[in-house]
């Protein structure tokens, strides 16, 4: 019985082993990206305009890659995410641009 249980055990660490190292997965990075909310400095309308003064002082996270059909390479459309936070809430603007550029 042991013999069997040692031989699934390694079974399972080699089927690991092969899986971590699948050609064409992104590298874990050395640097875990970083992202950070800021403070709002007054009242949000929650009606997808982000024409709020606090928008605009919030960082603009763009640095995102493709997953899909295929990791890495060039995307065709550009990504804003903004993030901003309240005493009771955490809020997310999000702009993804389509092919017309909206």
């Amino acid at each position: 019985m042991k013999k069997y249980l040692l031989i699934l055990l390694l079974a399972c660490t080699q089927a690991k082993a092969q899986d971590s190292t699948r050609v064409g997965n992104f590298a874990a990075p050395a640097q875990p990206p970083v992202v950070y909310a800021t403070a709002c400095e007054g009242p949000l309308v929650i009606d997808g305009k982000l024409n709020e003064p606090s928008w605009q002082k919030a960082p603009v996270i763009s640095d995102f890659f493709r997953m899909e059909p295929r990791q890495g390479g060039d995307y065709f459309y550009a990504n804003e995410v903004r993030i901003l936070y309240d005493k009771k809430n955490i809020y997310f603007g999000v702009f993804c641009k389509d092919s017309a550029g909206r």
